[in-house]
């Protein structure tokens, strides 16, 4: 719970509270983060994110809920961002689709630079598959299972992370850089369904095509959950373009490679080399480019 102490004092803390409500088993709920200042002038945020069968992945009126501009800085605000709009409320389509799906959490910080955030994840179980919580670099800092919080991973430079309660755990932040976090949720029935398609171990597969020329296609296999990377290197082992770098489900995955380096320019015929890591598992193969 939030430090009486702390209240007292004249930083701005974000205090979020975050409240399920069930509307029914499966894709049709919603989850709510309550965010405040100590200054009681800078307002209330609640902001709410959610599944319905009568939503889509838009804007649907009656439904969802725009938010204004943020206000000069360092006034705090916190918002949804979602296809590069902000909201109060974002409900996303309650169609089946058992898959991740990953809000933005856009905060600024106040003059304090401090933001608090708590939650209850009680009976998140029964309709949630997964919910975590990371920072916009890949969760490399911050990557909190919000339903099972001592499994997270927390870099003590973000601020603290207190699951002494796992039921109200507490993430307090008090590094500016954070100001937007990934909030990604997976509907209940998502792992369940995709268990079959879980790999038996981890694996790297040959580019196809290979020559390749525009493109080629690299097809891998998670074991386990885990932050995954897959990098391109040239002969000499110097990074040429990162096609993946995020936190990835235990599953089977295909991305393409366009022959282009990170500032999208088209690189010279020749050997270049593809690594995939996660977790404890790294592998290396060979792609050639042709023109």
């Amino acid at each position: 719970m939030l430090d009486k102490k702390l209240i007292g004092k004249t930083k701005w803390i974000v205090f979020c509270s975050i409240i399920f409500f069930s509307l029914s088993f499966g894709q049709d709920f919603t989850f709510q983060i309550t965010i405040n200042s100590d200054n009681h002038d800078e307002g209330v945020y609640e902001l709410i994110f959610g599944f319905s069968p009568n939503a889509t992945d838009g804007y649907d009126d009656g439904i969802d809920q725009y938010a204004p501009p943020a206000p000069p800085p360092p006034a705090f605000d916190a918002v949804i961002g979602w296809n590069n709009d902000r909201y109060y409320t974002q409900i996303l389509a309650g169609d089946g689709e058992l898959v991740e799906h990953a809000y933005n959490i856009q905060q600024q910080f106040g003059s304090g630079n401090l933001i608090y955030i708590s939650w209850n994840n009680s009976g998140w179980s029964d309709l949630m598959g997964s919910i975590f919580l990371q920072d916009a670099f890949g969760g490399s800092m911050i990557n909190i299972d919000m339903m099972n919080p001592a499994l997270s991973t927390f870099n003590p430079m973000a601020g603290t992370f207190d699951y002494t309660d796992p039921i109200n755990p507490v993430l307090t932040l008090t590094y500016v850089a954070f100001n937007i976090l990934k909030l990604k949720v997976t509907p209940q029935g998502g792992n369940a369904v995709d268990e079959e398609l879980i790999p038996n171990s981890y694996r790297l597969a040959d580019a196809y095509p290979n020559p390749f020329n525009p493109e080629t296609t690299i097809i891998y296999g998670l074991k386990q959950s885990g932050q995954t990377t897959l990098e391109i290197y040239d002969l000499l082992g110097r990074p040429i373009k990162t096609l993946v770098n995020d936190y990835q489900s235990a599953a089977e995955y295909s991305i393409n490679w366009n022959g282009t380096d990170r500032n999208n320019r088209i690189v010279p015929s020749g050997v270049y080399f593809y690594k995939l890591t996660s977790g404890n598992y790294s592998s290396i193969k060979k792609v050639m480019m042709l023109k």
